[in-house]
Order: C-alpha cells, then sequence, then structure tokens
C-alpha cells in the first residue's frame, strides 16, 4: 500500500512548484501594482501551495520507502522539501495575519530559492545527478572492429546493461540497492546478495529475473522499460557460464555454435559506420514514386547519409513480390547497400542485383544461393562487404569472385567452407578480411598438465 501511494508523488510533486511559483509572480506584481487583486490573493494561493506540499512530501516519504536511490541526495531532497513546506506554512501564517512585512518578503526570496534547490535535487533522483549539465557525457557504445580480440564483458556485455540495466542500477538509482555500471558494483551485489553467481547462470538472479513472465514484479527489466532481448540473455548467460571474466576476449573463452552465430552479427557493417560505403560520384536521384510503390511491400529504403541519393535496401527478412524486384531494377543504379537476408534465389532476382553497378554492400545470409549463382555477382566491382552467413556457398563458388578487388569482407559462418580450404581461401583473397564466426580458443601452458614416466617415479 505505501509503494503503492508513494507512486503519487510525481503527480503531487508539480502541484506546489506551480502554485508558488503564481504566488511568487503575483507578489512580485503586487510589489509595483496599485490594484489589490494580487496582494488579496496570496493568502489562498500560500495556503493551496502548503496543503499540496504536505500531499507531496507524504507521498515522497512513502516512495523513498522503496529505496533504490542515493541516499545522502535523497537526504538533501527530503529535507529541501521539508523545509519549503514549513516556509509555506509559516509564511501563509504571516500574510494572513499581515504581521511583519519585512520578514515576509525575506521568506518570499528564501521560497524561491529553496523551490528551485528541491525542484533541482528531485530531478537528480529522477535522471541523474547531471541531467542539467550541457555536458555530453554519455556512455558510447563501443564498435567491435575485430571480434576475436574483443573484450567479451566491455565491449559485448556492458554495453546490453548499459542499455537494459543502468536506469535503475547505476550512480542515480540503485534499485535493490544494486549497481551495475562498474566492475566493483556488480561483483558486490545487491541487497538479495550477488548479482550472478560465475559458472552458474541457471543460478543466477540476473538470469532468473530477465526469464520471468513479464507481468510479475521480480521481472527485470521492469515492465514498461526497454527488454532483454533472448540473444542478449543467452550472451549474459554465455558470458557467467564461461566465468564472468572482466578482462577476457572472445577468442579466450569457449562458445557453441549458438553462441558463435550470435556472436557473428555483433561484427557485421552496419548503417552507423564512421565512413559508409558509397561512390564518390554523385549521382540523380531515384524516381519517389518508384521507391514508394516498393516501400507498399514493407521494404525498408533510406538515404546511406543526409542529402545522399544513394540509397539503402532492407527486405527486413521477408520475401518480396516479383513486382519489388521490377521496381529495384528502375532503380538499381541508386542501390549501394541491399539487405536481402533469407533470399530465395529466382525469378531473375539474381540478374537485378548484378545490374546494381553502385552496390558496395550485399547481405545475403541464410539466402539459398548456390555455387553457380556466385558468378553473377562478379560484375559487381563496387562490392566491399558480402555476407553468406548460414548459406552452401563453398571455395569452388568463391572462385568466381577472386578478381573483385574492391572486396574487403566475406563472412562466411555456417557456410560449407572447410578447415582445409581455409588458407586456400586466404591466398584466393589476400587482401579481403574472411570471418568464419568459428573462433578457436587458445592453449595455455595452464591448461594442460603433462606428467612423464620420470615424474611418477617416488625417490
Amino acid at each position: 500500500m505505501t509503494s503503492f501511494l508513494g507512486h503519487f508523488h510525481p503527480l503531487f510533486v508539480h502541484l506546489p512548484i506551480g502554485i508558488l511559483v503564481v504566488g511568487l509572480l503575483f507578489k512580485a506584481i503586487s510589489l509595483k501594482s496599485e490594484n489589490p487583486i494580487y496582494e488579496a490573493i496570496l493568502p489562498a494561493v500560500l495556503l493551496a501551495s502548503f496543503v499540496s506540499s504536505v500531499f507531496s512530501a507524504g507521498s515522497g516519504y512513502l516512495l523513498s520507502l522503496s529505496g533504490g536511490y542515493e541516499k545522502d541526495l535523497l537526504g538533501y531532497h527530503q529535507w529541501a522539501g521539508i523545509a519549503l513546506t514549513v516556509l509555506t506554512g509559516v509564511l501563509y501564517f504571516l500574510v494572513t495575519k499581515n504581521k511583519i512585512k519585512s520578514l515576509q518578503n525575506v521568506f518570499w526570496i528564501v521560497s524561491a530559492g529553496l523551490l528551485g534547490i528541491t525542484g533541482h535535487l528531485g530531478g537528480s533522483l529522477t535522471h541523474g545527478e547531471n541531467f542539467l549539465s550541457f555536458s555530453e557525457e554519455k556512455y558510447q557504445k563501443p564498435v567491435i572492429v575485430n571480434l576475436p580480440e574483443a573484450k567479451v564483458y566491455t565491449e559485448i556485455i556492458e554495453p546490453i546493461f548499459a542499455e537494459k540495466c543502468w536506469s535503475c542500477h547505476s550512480a542515480k538509482k540503485q534499485k535493490g540497492g544494486l549497481r551495475m555500471d562498474g566492475k566493483a558494483f556488480i561483483t558486490k551485489g545487491g541487497e538479495d546478495g550477488a548479482a550472478f553467481l560465475a559458472h552458474q547462470a541457471a543460478k543466477s538472479r540476473i538470469i532468473l529475473r530477465a526469464q520471468l513472465n513479464e507481468k510479475d514484479e521480480e521481472h527485470m527489466p521492469p515492465a514498461g522499460k526497454p527488454q532483454l532481448t533472448e540473444k542478449e540473455i543467452k550472451l549474459i548467460a554465455w558470458w557467467i557460464n564461461e566465468g564472468a571474466d572482466f578482462n577476457k576476449k572472445v577468442k579466450e573463452l569457449k562458445a557453441t555454435a549458438e553462441i558463435k552465430s550470435i556472436l557473428a552479427n555483433l561484427s557485421t557493417p552496419s548503417i552507423s559506420q564512421a565512413e559508409p560505403d558509397v561512390p564518390k560520384e554523385n549521382i540523380d536521384a531515384a524516381d519517389e514514386k518508384v521507391i514508394a510503390l516498393i516501400k507498399n511491400e514493407g521494404v525498408a529504403i533510406v538515404p546511406v547519409a543526409i542529402n545522399s541519393n544513394y540509397l539503402l535496401v532492407n527486405f527486413n527478412g521477408r520475401k518480396v513480390k516479383e513486382t519489388v524486384w521490377e521496381n529495384l531494377k528502375k532503380i538499381g543504379d541508386n542501390v549501394v547497400w541491399l539487405k536481402a537476408k533469407n533470399l530465395t534465389v529466382g525469378n531473375g532476382n539474381l540478374e537485378v542485383i548484378q545490374s546494381m553497378k553502385n552496390l558496395c554492400q550485399l547481405d545475403l545470409s541464410g539466402s539459398d544461393i548456390k555455387n553457380e549463382d556466385l558468378s553473377k555477382l562478379a560484375e559487381l566491382k563496387n562490392l566491399r562487404v558480402l555476407n553468406l552467413n548460414y548459406t552452401n556457398v563453398s571455395l569452388q563458388g568463391l572462385e568466381a569472385l577472386k578478381n573483385l578487388k574492391s572486396l574487403r569482407s566475406i563472412y562466411l559462418f555456417s557456410s560449407k567452407i572447410s578447415k582445409t580450404d581455409w588458407p586456400k581461401l586466404k591466398a584466393m583473397f589476400p587482401k579481403t578480411q574472411l570471418d568464419s564466426g568459428n573462433y578457436q580458443v587458445p592453449t595455455f601452458e595452464k591448461d594442460t598438465l603433462i606428467l612423464k614416466k620420470e615424474d611418477l617415479v617416488s625417490e
């Protein structure tokens, strides 16, 4: 019940603020105006401000019992609120009784200052201590350039915590006494104990609460907040099961095929690259009517950059109608990024892709493209990134692309490239980054204990 009433604080707190601001405005006007109406209305304004302040302070106290707020900041806010409430009550008494005019003026000035301080402290509790700062010291999600060398916690796990957990578990707020914005805080845990148990994801609170029904009060993140995806939960569980180390790299942890698949997508080039792949030459804008027809079929089309006529086309993993391909051919020169995941090759769609002479990035992951189809991509002289994850292409088919000098990256996770093919593939594409997703865990000296016969002979 107390928690329920406490949640009315954000509603009540704005009443005394607004009413007192009106009172301060009327007081300022009354000092320069001969109209007695402004002075006469002040007692009613102060009474309304005092009553609403009492409700605001009471609901604020109940809300504080739920915990999760920085203690010192909460204390300052509470005492400032109480002081403002008392001061408003005293000022109401003085104005009503028309006593000590000089003291009234001092109290009006002090109340204005207290109102600002109380409001600022309350805003800091809700939005963080730097919520009025002009600096842009926001968390920057790291860009994974070399996945095997990426630090698992810093570059994969922490970004998940930052997006989904820090709003309730960081410097500005610690629900359940838990902070998750640093190694020392995560390791320490909260009021309920450790947030995780190394090597035991199934018994770790982070995982258990994330897997609860969203309507459950214990579910984390709370309902209404951005939720952890299934893949994010699996990545966190993987990190915990591998020891929850804060310094190890991806290549130093064992990973199942499923985890490798999730990790492989983390390094797939995206629209947010600092230097996007677009031709240097200018081009006329594509026909807006044709673009509209394609968009009507559920295909996403956006410019790759501001004031650019080059386009990114994303099928969103769905199969598209033949009419979409017909219209794409009409604007083919403008398409530089094509995301055609799960494409079913046929009806001349590869010929349409082949005609996109400015295409720089092509995602055919999960498609049914065959070795013999790859020769049609050999005409794409500007192609720099090719994603063939989850396809049946092999070394034999990729040979058709060896003369594409512009190719910078080829993604081949879960393809038909075998370990024995890899040296040949590297020789075929000496200047191209080849990503198989099959990261190997190196062997360290401490991993294996070798006993020789003489070691077993006692002296």
